[in-house]
């Protein structure tokens, strides 16, 4: 608690400072007397925020002090971060996810690493290196004469060099966003909404799904195949970074070209409107990118564009991957932050399963699955994560303050 609360602190103090113009009633400030201090915070610390807007927040943020301190004391009595980092805010969520993320170092990634990763790069270490020896010098050579190929294009079309630094300002950005910019997810109406679980109907979509095996190795694999079947229910196998990377560079490589039309009639792109972006792997269509990227015990698959679906989609070159349609469910999610390892999932799935059974709602304990929103390379404590569970049957329960909203976030 006191951790949090010097960050907080740490924070007003760099407001105060930024505020170096007279203190005067803001011309808007009655207008916005209905926002909270601390919804007024979060938007002054969102990258999109405007300087005008910063100036506006920060006069806003100064005349409700007394409400900062009237808040600041209860939370210290009570030992109630909400009261001040409300975790429906921006911020709020960052401050608790560092929180989340200093115990999943303790408890699940320095173990993980002594017990789990270097025994395992020692195992297949070898195999693995031998494997990038004898594949990678054909496939540099080919993607490095797509990336050279691709530069002239740009050069020559200032449309595509535009859209490229927009996407780069765009990835940006996204190392500090929780809902990631420009990236397209399906559509689902919010049902229930509570502290412990959202209850969401889903719309159809589709997904490019590859099996999660030993990292890099082949197929046929016999350990990998039998590691496969005894790890299909606990995610073994989906938080080990050799075997996730793996699988998610197989489903990267389709997005981005690896793939064919059953008539052989490729688009490179311009399906979609807008500039045909380079295909980095493959002769097929590049696809934009989406999310989130889901993972049960056994697979990992990326949600396809909402326009297609396994009649219209580009066939996959690789028989690893497989295209299947999802049908409308109704699904609880419950979120949470940081990074996906076996620890967190067992325990988010474990206060999950207990909140649906203290509600008495049924579900299918076969289809939990792990939902993975942002870039790799996003601040592990600003990550969205979800674990979702098929519902079986479904009546909002009691106490229930139903919503009823249609949602992409």
């Amino acid at each position: 608690m006191q951790y949090f609360l010097t960050i907080f602190f740490l924070v007003l103090a760099h407001i105060t400072w930024v505020s170096s113009l007279r203190i005067t009633t803001p011309s808007r400030y009655f207008s916005r007397l209905r926002s909270t201090w601390q919804e007024d915070l979060d938007r002054l610390l969102q990258l999109r925020t405007s300087l005008k807007e910063r100036t506006l927040l920060t006069k806003d943020i100064i005349f409700k002090v007394g409400d900062i301190t009237s808040d600041v004391v209860s939370a210290v009595q009570e030992h109630n971060l909400e009261k001040i980092a409300p975790r429906s805010l921006g911020y709020g969520r960052a401050l608790q996810g560092i929180h989340a993320f200093q115990n999943q170092i303790v408890s699940d990634l320095i173990p993980d690493l002594f017990t789990k990763a270097v025994p395992r790069l020692v195992g297949e270490g070898p195999k693995l290196l031998n494997q990038i020896i004898e594949k990678a010098p054909a496939e540099i050579k080919e993607t490095g004469q797509k990336a050279i190929a691709s530069a002239r294009e740009m050069v020559q079309q200032p449309g595509i060099l535009h859209s490229t630094l927009d996407e780069l300002r765009r990835e940006l950005h996204n190392v500090f966003l929780t809902n990631p910019e420009g990236l397209e997810e399906p559509y689902f109406e919010v049902l229930y909404n509570s502290r412990e679980y959202q209850v969401r109907r889903n719309t159809p979509y589709s997904l490019c799904s590859t099996p999660l095996s030993s990292a890099l190795l082949d197929s046929d694999d016999s350990a990998a195949s039998d590691r496969l079947a005894d790890n299909a229910e606990s995610f073994d196998l989906a938080s080990d970074p050799l075997v996730s990377s793996a699988a998610y560079l197989r489903l990267v490589r389709y997005f981005f070209g690896e793939n064919a039309r059953e008539n052989g009639d490729n688009v490179n792109g311009n399906a979609f409107g807008g500039p045909s972006f380079p295909v980095l792997f493959g002769n097929g269509e590049r696809l934009p990118m989406t999310t989130p990227v889901i993972v049960d015990g056994a697979t990992m698959s990326c949600v396809l564009p909402q326009q297609l679906d396994s009649a219209t989609a580009p066939l996959p070159t690789s028989e690893m991957l497989t295209i299947v349609d999802v049908p409308r469910e109704i699904v609880a999610v419950r979120d949470f932050s940081g990074l996906i390892t076996e620890g967190e999932i067992k325990r988010q799935k474990a206060k999950l399963e207990h909140a649906l059974l203290a509600q008495n709602i049924d579900y299918d304990p076969t289809t939990f699955k792990v939902l993975q929103y942002n870039p790799p390379y996003t601040l592990p404590w600003m990550r969205r994560n979800e674990i979702a569970v098929k519902l079986t049957s479904w009546v909002p329960p009691r106490d229930a303050s139903a919503t009823n909203e249609d949602s992409s976030d």
